[in-house]
């Protein structure tokens, strides 16, 4: 061959040669050399050449075709269209479980199952691009004791609960398993964005562990450790969020630890919610919600200015530019989801119940024009659990939605670049449950006392320890909406503007058709329940329990009042609110702190003390805090079933003056009457047990003879009433 391709090779160079050099001699100096446009050098004759002779030319050999390149598919290509806007479900996998996630990350979903508290879940990994499918089974984990961490673009992480980290690849082959060095039974820790380097506390020392040099070193040493607990670490990844539990106020407070010294900050105005906000990838954009659920502002910030970046870890928002844009959301419901800065798109989910459909709604938002770009929804059955995952996909612009139904899972994308919007499914849901004069009733509320009433669907606008139901009937939450106009007039004027005291902004107001807890320590018959989601200060209402409605709001008010008190605690120089009331128990008692444990010390209730009682009931000895709310709700509402005179106990009155005492010591009493409603009733007590004859219960409480009535004046009140069941409320 090679001697073939030698004679090939001669027989062309004796042919080309007499062409290239017709005389065989050098280029005469006339002949220029330019160069063509193509780049090619060739020479430019002054005078006609020579004609030769040229060679017949050897044809080209036949080209072949260039292959196309099979694309790879995309998500939608591989799931299934729905009838809804560029939403797309998971097809036909044979797959059950209760608990559900799923994740995408390198070109593979990934899988999280539990079946029905089972132990030994399964992870699938699921290539859609090659179509190839991996599972593992997590063997000796019990159910509930793991958690699933998928750090991008690098490995999946499993804490398993018995202290053991597992480290797997996206094809779920083990890369290393890493014990936990953490003494505690039930392992806290923080993690920094790889899940490499773990921080945790023992006893008042900080340490850190590197999980891949099994080294454990103390960063440091401080007695505020002792109670503090994790909650995250700050975007720039230089901070710890710590809670610290604090004996004096009765809560947490929020500071920020050193991640590499340990020390522990905190500004004079933080406040002890340490919220999230959002901040690009180069820093130089911070999205903040202002407080009120229906406005998200972009602004612009200078990521070298350290003081602010620490103030902004703390919720000491102090930022004097416009915003650059400012997404109106929805009123009620709408929640942040995720922010995908590379497409500059931000998205919210809201879920509500619809017959026996929960519908999941989802919407996108022109972070820079601060439009509405797309909007989708997935209905799925009611029976669906409540929780569900997310996971973002800013390549190439998914968002993947994982849950379950019964022990059946499902799983959509929503390809949210694409400018669908649906139109018709908000205003339909709305009109069915609240209609036009609903609406204006609530409005009408909302002004008057400067707080957001959420009905139907909206209830899920906040996160509880327990699974709300909604209301249907109009009628009934507009007939709520009267009660709670009756009992929110009893307050003194400003008084629920005091309430947003700290970090707290907004109040919201929950009317709900029933409470079904999500936990072993909730209560299994609550009918109410205030607490703090964020910037808002909220109470939710079982409204079909409408005998019992006005001492509900009554009792669940006094926990918010509680948060103010404890959280001015620079009135309580030697000693804490909470200290100066547990002077007036006895002194062998003690709150069980758990509302499902028995007290041992029922001879204190008003069963069995009667006018030696201190304790309303056992309820009442659960905790300081429901003792509170319970001597208030009593003190307002006569038990017109049982006929019992609760408050005929001085040592209970005793309590509620020091109580009131402390309320006109922490709330700003300007404009306030002289003698509150609370006040007044409690005083018009005194006198009747002191011996005044002109006083009776009848008197105090008109309402036993149907007197039923708007108080006018501090002579001419209305104490409202109710009787005592088993339903009790809980905050």
């Amino acid at each position: 061959m090679k001697k073939y391709l030698l004679l090939i090779i001669v027989m062309i160079a004796a042919i080309t040669i007499p062409v290239a050099c017709s005389s065989g001699e050098s280029r005469p100096d006339d002949i220029k050399v330019t160069e063509t446009p193509s780049g090619v050098v060739s020479p430019e004759p002054t005078a006609e050449p020579s004609p030769s002779v040229s060679p017949s030319p050897i044809p080209s050999p036949t080209p072949s075709p260039t292959p196309t390149p099979t694309p790879i598919p995309e998500l939608k290509d591989v799931w299934e269209e729905t009838d809804e806007p560029n939403m797309y479900s998971l097809p036909g996998m044979d797959l059950t479980g209760y608990y559900f996630n799923a994740f995408i990350d390198s070109g593979k979903l990934l899988y999280f199952l539990n079946e029905d508290y089972a132990s030994e879940p399964e992870i699938i990994s699921y290539d859609y691009t090659t179509d190839t499918t991996v599972h593992k089974t997590l063997e000796g984990v019990e159910a509930n004791e793991y958690r699933f961490y998928v750090i991008p673009d690098k490995y999946i992480v499993i804490n398993d609960g018995s202290k053991t980290l597992h480290y797997l690849d996206f094809d779920l082959k083990e890369i290393m398993s890493v014990e936990i060095p953490i003494k505690s039974a039930y392992p806290e820790f923080w993690a920094d964005e790889t899940y490499e380097n773990l921080y945790f506390v023992e006893a008042d020392e900080l340490k850190k562990f590197n999980a891949a040099s099994g080294e454990t070193v103390t960063i440091a040493k401080n007695s505020l450790y002792k109670d503090s607990y994790p909650s995250g670490i700050t975007p720039d990844g230089k901070y710890l969020k710590v809670y610290v539990y604090s004996w004096k106020k009765g809560y947490s407070v929020a500071y920020l630890a050193d991640i590499n010294t340990g020390e522990l900050t905190r500004d004079d105005d933080a406040t002890d919610y340490l919220g999230e906000y959002y901040i690009s990838p180069d820093k130089k954009e911070i999205l903040v919600s202002d407080g009120e659920k229906n406005r998200v502002m972009l602004y612009d910030i200078d990521p070298d200015n350290e003081e602010l970046m620490l103030k902004l870890d703390q919720n000491i928002f102090e930022l004097d530019t416009e915003p650059k844009a400012v997404i109106t959301l929805n009123d009620y419901y709408d929640i942040i989801a995720k922010v995908d800065w590379t497409n500059r798109k931000l998205l919210t989910h809201a879920r509500y119940s619809i017959g026996d459909y929960l519908t999941i709604e989802y919407k996108c938002y022109d972070l820079d024009t601060a439009k509405k770009h797309s909007s989708s929804i997935i209905s799925v059955d009611s029976g669906v659990y409540t929780d569900y995952s997310m996971c973002l996909d800013e390549e190439n612009g998914y968002i993947i939605i994982g849950g379950n139904r019964g022990n059946a899972p499902f799983a959509y994308v929503w390809d949210y670049l694409n400018d669908e919007v649906n139109t018709d499914n908000t205003d339909f849901r709305r009109i069915n449950y609240i209609p036009d004069y609903l609406d204006e009733h609530r409005k009408e509320l909302e002004e008057k006392y400067n707080m957001y009433i959420y009905l139907g669907s909206e209830i899920f606008a906040t996160e509880t320890d327990y699974t709300l139901s909604c209301c249907k009937s109009a009628s009934e939450m507009d007939a709520a909406l009267y009660i709670v106009d009756e009992v929110l007039s009893l307050y003194p004027e400003g008084f629920f503007e005091q309430i947003k005291y700290g970090n707290i902004r907004t109040i919201g107001l929950y009317l709900c058709n029933g409470f079904t807890k999500k936990a072993s320590y909730g209560i299994d018959n609550a009918i109410a329940l205030a607490g703090t989601d964020g910037y808002e200060r909220f109470l939710v209402l079982d409204i079909s329990y409408p005998s019992d409605l006005r001492r509900n709001i009554i009792h669940e008010i006094s926990h918010w009042i509680d948060n103010r008190i404890n959280q001015q605690d620079d009135l309580y120089t030697e000693e804490s609110f909470e200290n100066l009331w547990s002077e007036l128990n006895p002194s062998d008692f003690y709150y069980m702190n758990d509302y499902n444990k028995a007290s041992p010390f029922y001879r204190y209730t008003y069963g069995s003390a009667k006018a030696k009682a201190y304790f309303v009931d056992s309820y009442s000895m659960s905790k300081a805090t429901e003792d509170r709310a319970r001597l208030f709700e009593y003190l307002m509402r006569y038990d017109k079933e049982y006929g019992s005179k609760y408050m005929e106990s001085e040592a209970m009155r005793k309590k509620l003056h020091m109580y009131f005492e402390n309320i006109r010591k922490c709330f700003d009493t300007t404009g306030w009457p002289d003698e509150t409603i609370w006040e007044h009733k409690l005083n018009q007590l005194d006198r009747l047990y002191d011996g005044d004859e002109s006083l009776s219960y009848e008197i105090i409480y008109p309402e036993m003879n149907g007197d039923e009535k708007t108080y006018l004046s501090s002579d001419d009140r209305w104490f409202l009433d109710a009787y005592s069941g088993s339903a009790y409320a809980f905050g």
